[in-house]
């Protein structure tokens, strides 16, 4: 699970639990991550932005879920995102 920490991952990890699937989170600081270990979540080190660290965390699995916000900070929407009008 590439988003675990945030809403829409851990709404997919539960989703996952509660079908019998195990899951794995990539996080960067696995040590802020308590409650998601203690739902029996296995937590990887890594970044979302390094395809090596991505490739091997999904070693294994049969599938894997990007749940990761574009966005920086709460500040920010949908609408930055779109292309400017001309």
């Amino acid at each position: 699970m590439l988003g675990a920490p945030r809403p829409g991952g851990g709404a997919v990890t539960a989703e996952a639990w509660s079908r019998g699937y195990g899951a794995a989170a990539v996080v960067r600081h696995p040590a802020k991550h308590g409650r998601l270990a203690a739902d029996g979540v296995r937590l990887v080190r890594g970044d979302v932005r390094d395809p090596e660290c991505v490739a091997a965390a999904a070693r294994g699995h049969v599938a894997a879920v990007r749940a990761v916000s574009p966005f920086s900070g709460p500040e920010r929407g949908f609408a930055d995102l779109a292309p400017p009008s001309s």
